[in-house]
């Protein structure tokens, strides 16, 4: 897996050893038979996307996987699955008159190595209910809360998944609408000769000054990091938010040195607090543009 792991999130990169750790204890605990299906429900997720899946499923997938989950729902109004990941510990179908969170059986939960837990996270968008619910390790409990509030949901929420008698016209689909912005931008430099530097701005994870300092200290600190960027925005560059935590600049005519150099000296410092982040970065040269393998040597 540590061959495998991807620069996800800061989160992800500093617990990798826990996560380990935890799926060897939890091993123990699901027993073999549980644990092979487990193992088993993983085989499908290679690093191409499934093409059925499209990129958003399989952004999800890599949080899910990497995150130690056992098991991931996303839910739409309450009982319809939109998305779905690992092995069923708890019913992937539920009546939506049906408690919220299913009881898992007390051997899975009794206190020890490998004991494990749930985690229900709703968003209500206007008449629209939106539902993460995830089994994971209870050891797991601080870093799995912060990557469903900080990656998982807002990535799930702006791009929705639009299948059949699922999607609302009243909404936006975001994934298509940043595609549809990078592609334009691209192809119109591109027909000109000119290369497009792509950059993500990737934060890290602000769970532990929520914990600290409460929403709205938060809310000052992701407004600064907005502020911070389009402060050092160039004429032609355009900037598109994916998350609260993750940005994608493009930039004609910029090399990868440039964008560096324009931001090697930035600090992201919102009062007496310096933010870390990562910056991935990407050269397109020519067409036709392959988005998909560009959001993946971007770390999204």
């Amino acid at each position: 897996m540590s061959a495998l792991f991807p620069a996800l999130s800061t989160a992800l990169a500093r617990s990798e050893e826990e996560i380990q750790e935890s799926l060897l204890d939890v091993r123990e605990r699901l027993g073999p038979e549980r644990f092979e299906a487990y193992l088993n429900s993983l085989q499908h997720l290679h690093e191409d996307p499934p093409p059925e899946a499209g990129f958003g499923a399989w952004y999800l997938h890599q949080y899910c996987l990497f995150a130690g989950f056992l098991q991931a729902i996303v839910r739409y109004n309450g009982s319809r699955v939109a998305f779905r990941f690992g092995v069923e510990i708890a019913p992937w179908e539920m009546d939506r008159r049906a408690a919220e969170l299913y009881e898992l059986p007390a051997a899975l939960t009794a206190e020890g190595p490998g004991a494990l837990m749930q985690m229900r996270h709703l968003n209500v968008l206007r008449d629209h209910r939106f539902t993460v619910r995830v089994i994971l390790p209870a050891r797991l409990a601080t870093l799995g809360r912060n990557i469903i509030e900080q990656q998982i949901l807002p990535f799930a929420r702006n791009t929705f998944f639009y299948t059949p008698g699922l999607g609302d016209p009243r909404r936006i689909d975001h994934l298509a609408v940043l595609n549809q912005r990078a592609l334009a931008v691209l192809n119109r430099h591109l027909e000109r000769g000119e290369i497009v530097t792509i950059s993500h701005f990737k934060f890290q994870d602000l769970h532990i000054y929520l914990e600290m300092q409460g929403e709205h200290r938060t809310r000052e600190i992701l407004r600064g990091i907005i502020e911070y960027i389009h402060g050092n925005l160039k004429k032609r560059d355009l900037l598109l938010q994916l998350t609260p935590l993750s940005y994608i600049m493009l930039s004609p005519g910029a090399t990868q040195e440039q964008i560096l150099e324009r931001f090697r000296s930035i600090y992201f410092q919102i009062r007496s607090l310096v933010l870390e982040y990562q910056i991935h970065l990407a050269t397109v040269t020519e067409t036709p543009v392959q988005l998909n393998e560009i959001w993946k040597e971007l770390k999204l």
